[in-house]
């Protein structure tokens, strides 16, 4: 892979405008990155507020990829070019802003994420894909001494769990309940795993949900038995929610404060200045409404609420639509309860994504989460509500069905939230053009665009005929469908975009590696960054706000620690960001 350069005609543009401002003060902004710069010149109703100079800024903007200077008023960019022509806005409260020849370009944008999943890991027992077993233990052990009164000690994500009783591979150990039995077994313990489509429970966590060998499986869920039928702790798809509906929760004051908060600044310390949420609850909506409220909400937000389908409860059911219905008010300036959710099918592990043909060796092609005809029911019955449809689809059956539907479904307007087929990752090739077709976005997800030791679990399942299929980036862009980037972290190794931006590149381990992973897909690095920014913000239905450095649009922005364009590709997923700015406020600074 060769260095990512900027060519000759680019650093023709960055270097118009020759003439600069001279440094009038010392004070700093950025953590002694740039210098303010102020001086005496009429002032005018016209003038900006703040002007930034000296810059590699890339736009992202197809009329005028590059600019070394933007000024911003109000909030909003008011002006694009160079040195020279950023001087006519100048006046004398006008703070100059020099950026030292820096990389700038627009904020990211996570088009899926689960920020209350993230929260969670802030207040409940966080485990990291690299935690060895004795990591775990000992993090689940101080979770249990330092909350005596939580009745249940809950977490993500270990290592993929297996059916009857398969060997965990990163820890060597079975996929079942006594390997947590050995820890507590005297609280309720249930653990995501890296899928976030199963979870492993002890024998406690069985008893307290009053699961037993004669419990039926939920619609749509799994409470998988070995083969002489003894429950092993691992459940699977709906079955899930029987735990998150029994959870001891932190009150919403506190999981605001002290998850969604703290979250939501590392997601800002990334450079990611607008996310939709791809799995909304009420409590959800709440928090982010509260912490707009305070000043302290720093993104565009769209809601994408769960489908009732979802819940095995009618109480919970009846809530979850009513909540739909209504969710009206929460529309904020920054938030737009903007679609509903949908999970067709379950993960790439586990035999739970719905294929054409069955997994290898087998004759399993996995039902869907939930009756085709209750879906397509109600996505027609939201969609004239005025909603848009995120929907999760894994396997080339449930994005089959998906299109069928969509293309039934009434056109959306430009402004608004698209219609998207989340993480995509097995699609038919037949299937490919009908993205465009429908005007479906094709959200894609980096959990797997490079090597993973899900990869060889998954291959076992499905044969490498069909993984060469998986994420098929670069045909999707030359057939002019939108392809946006969504984390889907906790699924994902983390909710750092970075890392993923390289492997969109490379189809490799970050840093490099050996194998990659359906290199023919990989994309160069401008698509790549315009799937972050731009991409994401018509996705979102926000296009014409963000997404972009241009005139009239929200001043969102970041500040990197190296230029993409001149830094060996293998090198991206260690870039730093060194500011983020969001509303042409500054809300993040890297600390030295």
């Amino acid at each position: 892979m060769q260095k990512g350069k900027v060519s000759d005609e680019r650093r023709k543009i960055i270097k118009t405008g020759a003439k600069t401002f001279m440094v009038a003060a010392a004070m700093t902004q950025f953590g002694g990155l740039m210098g303010t710069l102020d001086a005496a010149i009429p002032s005018s109703e016209e003038k900006a507020d703040l002007i930034y100079i000296n810059g590699k800024v890339y736009t992202v903007d197809d009329k005028k990829a590059w600019a070394e200077a933007f000024a911003v008023k109000n909030r909003r960019f008011i002006a694009v070019g160079t040195n020279k022509e950023m001087e006519k806005l100048r006046g004398k409260k006008t703070k100059m802003i020099d950026l030292k020849d820096h990389f700038v370009m627009p904020g990211l944008i996570d088009d899926h994420i689960h920020p209350d999943m993230g929260a969670d890991n802030y207040l409940n027992v966080f485990i990291k894909t690299t935690d060895n077993w004795e990591t775990i233990i000992q993090k689940i052990k101080d979770y249990r001494k330092n909350n005596p009164n939580k009745k249940w000690i809950f977490g993500s994500s270990i290592d993929w769990l297996l059916d009857d009783n398969g060997i965990i591979k990163n820890y060597n150990l079975p996929s079942n309940k006594s390997i947590l039995d050995k820890i507590v077994d005297d609280r309720p313990v249930a653990l995501w795993d890296q899928g976030a489509h199963a979870m492993l429970l002890n024998t406690k966590a069985l008893e307290a949900l009053n699961i037993t060998e004669k419990t039926p499986n939920p619609a749509g869920g799994m409470l998988i038995k070995d083969k002489s039928g003894k429950l092993t702790g691992v459940i699977r798809e709906t079955a899930t929610t029987l735990v998150i509906n029994a959870l001891d929760n932190f009150s919403l004051a506190d999981w605001t404060k002290k998850g969604m908060q703290p979250f939501l600044n590392e997601l800002n310390s990334y450079g990611i200045t607008a996310l939709s949420d791809a799995y909304v609850v009420e409590r959800n909506a709440q928090s982010f409404a509260s912490l707009e409220k305070t000043g302290t909400l720093n993104l565009w937000i769209n809601l994408y609420m769960a489908t009732p389908l979802e819940f095995n409860r009618e109480d919970k059911k009846k809530a979850q639509y009513d909540f739909i219905v209504n969710s009206a008010k929460y529309k904020t300036e920054q938030i737009s309860p903007a679609g509903v959710k949908y999970l067709l099918d379950g993960a790439a592990a586990g035999k739970t994504a719905a294929m054409l043909k069955p997994f290898e060796g087998t004759d399993i092609l996995a039902p869907l989460r939930y009756p085709k005809e209750k879906i397509e029911t109600e996505m027609k019955k939201f969609a004239k509500m005025g909603y848009a449809m995120k929907s999760h689809a894994i396997g080339d059956r449930a994005i089959r069905i998906l299109l069928d539907i969509y293309q039934e479904l009434p056109k959306r307007e430009k402004e608004l939230a698209m219609n998207s087929i989340a993480h995509s990752v097995f699609p038919d090739p037949s299937d490919i053009a009908r993205y465009e077709a429908t005007n479906t976005v094709y959200e894609a997800s980096p959990a797997i665009w490079f090597p993973t030791n899900a990869i060889p679990i998954i291959e076992a399942d499905i044969g490498k005929e069909r993984l060469s299929h998986a994420w098929p980036i670069k045909k999707m862009i030359e057939n002019n469908t939108i392809v946006s980037y969504g984390s889907d972290w906790v699924v994902s190794q983390t909710p750092n975009p970075w890392p993923g931006i390289e492997g969109m590149i490379t189809r490799q381990v970050p840093g490099g590696s050996k194998d990659a992973f359906v290199p023919d897909a990989a994309v160069d690095l401008p698509t790549a960054l315009k799937i972050v920014t731009l991409n994401g913000a018509i996705s979102m239905g926000i296009s014409d706000k963000t997404g972009s450095i241009e005139k009239n649009k929200s001043a969102d922005f970041i500040v990197l620690d190296k230029n993409p364009f001149d830094i060996d590709t293998y090198q991206i997923h260690n870039i730093k960001v060194l500011s983020t700015v969001f509303r042409g406020s500054e809300i993040y600074t890297l600390k030295r």
